[in-house]
């Protein structure tokens, strides 16, 4: 059976445990953490994500799948880091969060180019992170 990706590496799926499927560490837009890194509070977001992750494993969590994906601040260190601090198993997302809206460069691309490029950008954000994506 094949391995499940999470930010530490692959485990094997018998090893998952208890998993909650949709639970997003942090969720933000990215333009506005770019362009005013202000507006978040690095520090509180972490805090809030290891305190909700220890809350779960309270409950005997081991596992949790973190949907965000472009648009909504997806950061695998982000998630590394919150699983490092934990222990709990944290499998990540790629693709783009949007109902109705793509940016440019893909609305002029077929679905082919935006597989292929969302595929190669998930394998570029893991390079040299000991990750990638697991759900896409």
């Amino acid at each position: 059976m094949p391995n499940v990706q999470t930010v530490q590496g692959a485990v094997d799926p018998d090893e998952l445990g208890l998993t909650l499927v949709h639970e997003h560490l942090r969720f933000r837009d990215e333009a506005v953490a770019e362009e005013w890194p202000g507006r978040y509070d690095e520090q509180a977001e972490l805090d809030a994500a290891l305190e909700a992750v220890n809350a779960a494993q309270a409950h005997g969590v081991k596992t949790i799948v973190d949907p965000t994906a472009m648009f909504g601040g997806r950061d695998v260190r982000f998630m590394k880091r919150v699983a490092d601090e934990t222990g709990a198993q944290i499998v990540p997302c790629t693709g783009i969060y949007s109902y109705d809206y793509l940016p440019p460069y893909f609305a002029n691309r077929d679905i082919d180019a935006m597989g292929r490029a969302l595929h190669l950008g998930h394998r570029e954000r893991g390079a040299g992170h000991g990750h990638q994506g697991g759900v896409s």
